[in-house]
């Protein structure tokens, strides 16, 4: 029997079909990718609430009080104890943490409080101490524990008596006296841990409202955006958020300066102002601390039990949620300072809280 070939019109046609049977695929393939374009991935929401010193048991009864566990938590290293307590995974004075699922937020400075300078960190000097810390977190994780968010020298953009020592920029030795030293410090800082902690997640957060002292730079004055250190170095952007200075409307307060929340929260500080900086960097949304507040503050500039204020944040979460931005929420419960919704300091506030936040 003898070979039968194909004539030249017979493997056009046969790979005109094949050709065509292609094209559909490739149009279905695409027409899948278009759907899946024109919806937003599903984002993260972390959640949690600090009553008082930010211990795990502390976070364990919040979640019992609410009726929904915390997945997050604040954490603060010991800042004046020298760079062993500083750089720890485990001497933590909110003690030692069992809970494995729960994400640690870990408030830390770039250097503990002394002679150190940001002058120094920008130089490299602390990068020893820094790899220590990626070390000591590093093999945290290894051991199945959540991978923590270093929020990296917090509302850095706030200074003043009582405030933060690494706070600037200012004339003391220990803050920062102009944003390109801040930058150069943040750099090191994240270089430095990722050099044993690849996968080390950094926060840039700053503190709401107002940021006294920051004079013009590469942005206007009172503009975070001054000290950021850029997309590379950040996984995180946000912001501490508390109903005062100014405090908004809908609450106790009488205060002559309560603004609308719509209104504030879009200016330059605000917590929408946050956000978008956040949408527009890619990143992850982080408001590590919020909270009302019902205590003594200078001329009276708090918001008080405000449920309206609970409202208003939760908004904004559900918003950040909806552009598919991962969220990073914690209610600062505080009892010294008025803060509490669990503890029965602002009961309509709290009603409000476990209407919207609680299982």
């Amino acid at each position: 029997m003898g070979i039968l070939v194909p004539t030249s019109e017979e493997v056009a046609g046969a790979l005109a079909g094949q050709k065509a049977e292609f094209d559909r695929g490739l149009a279905d393939v695409r027409a899948r990718l278009a759907a899946l374009e024109g919806k937003p991935r599903p984002a993260t929401w972390l959640s949690g609430g600090n009553p008082d010193n930010n211990t795990q048991t502390g976070a364990e009864q919040f979640g019992r009080w609410r009726g929904k566990k915390c997945t997050c938590a604040l954490a603060y290293p010991v800042r004046d104890g020298g760079w062993g307590p500083l750089t720890s995974a485990t001497a933590l004075p909110q003690g030692v943490w069992t809970d494995k699922a729960v994400k640690l937020v870990v408030q830390v400075p770039m250097f503990p409080r002394g002679d150190y300078t940001y002058a120094a960190c920008a130089a490299g000097t602390y990068r020893e101490q820094h790899k220590q810390l990626g070390a000591n977190w590093h093999k945290r994780e290894k051991d199945s524990f959540e991978r923590p968010a270093f929020m990296l020298t917090w509302e850095h953009n706030h200074r003043g008596p009582g405030m933060h020592y690494w706070g600037g920029p200012g004339p003391a030795a220990q803050q920062f006296h102009d944003y390109d030293e801040f930058v150069g410090a943040f750099r090191q800082t994240v270089e430095a841990v990722r050099e044993t902690y690849p996968e080390a997640e950094f926060g840039f957060v700053g503190n709401g409202h107002d940021s006294p002292g920051y004079g013009a730079g590469r942005f206007p004055a009172n503009d975070p955006r001054n000290t950021y250190p850029g997309r590379e170095y950040v996984d995180w952007i946000g912001v501490d958020y508390y109903d005062h200075f100014p405090p908004s409307f809908g609450g106790t307060s009488t205060s002559s300066r309560r603004k609308d929340f719509d209104v504030e929260s879009r200016e330059v500080n605000g917590v929408r102002w946050w956000m978008e900086f956040a949408l527009a960097e890619g990143t992850g949304f982080a408001v590590p601390e919020w909270a009302c507040n019902s205590g003594d503050v200078a001329g009276g500039d708090h918001g008080g039990d405000n449920p309206s204020f609970v409202a208003n944040m939760k908004k904004v979460f559900d918003e950040a949620a909806a552009k598919g931005l991962d969220v990073l929420e914690c209610y600062y419960e505080d009892t010294a300072q008025k803060l509490g919704v669990m503890n029965g300091q602002n009961p309509k506030a709290a009603q409000k809280y476990l209407e919207l936040f609680g299982g």
